[in-house]
């Protein structure tokens, strides 16, 4: 018995050729394609800020610091350290007054790195880099939960 090709097996075989064509595509696209574009290496300053921080530990972060992330050394450096008292406004006699907290300090550090860029997403050891952003500020010796306070510089 002879079988003639009809309507629906020529369906099939167009479906199965489209399945193996995209999933070639898929494998073998580059690793940086995404759909706004592909990702660039960009050199970026930012400073970030961390308050509430024990005077001991604070001590540990230095000028020269490599950043950390994920148990992997980063691309990125501290450039710079300001290390100031952390403050806190408490009401006395009806007033708010700001003082200034002995025991515990305030630092903000200006970071420099190379970021990945993914369109509007700038992101250094897995973290964003958008003012406003939480960010980890970590090296081997230091870490603190803080937040990314400026852009200074993003050079293409």
């Amino acid at each position: 018995m002879k079988k003639k090709i009809n309507f629906i097996d020529v369906i099939i075989i167009i479906g199965v050729v489209v399945v193996i064509a995209g999933a070639f595509w898929y494998f073998t696209k580059a690793n940086g394609d995404t759909a706004v574009g592909s990702s660039n290496k960009v050199e970026i300053t930012f400073v970030a800020e961390a308050d509430n921080l024990q005077n001991d530990a604070v001590q540990q972060l230095k000028v020269g610091d490599i950043l950390v992330s994920n148990g992997v050394f980063q691309d990125g450096k501290i450039q710079d350290i300001q290390i100031s008292k952390s403050t806190e406004v408490v009401a006395i006699d009806g007033e708010l007054i700001e003082i200034e907290i002995e025991e515990l300090s305030k630092i903000t550090v200006t970071i420099q790195g190379k970021a990945n860029k993914y369109g509007p997403y700038v992101d250094l050891g897995g973290q964003e880099i958008k003012a406003g952003s939480n960010y980890y500020i970590k090296t081997d010796t230091f870490e603190a939960f803080g937040y990314v306070v400026q852009i200074l510089e993003v050079k293409e």
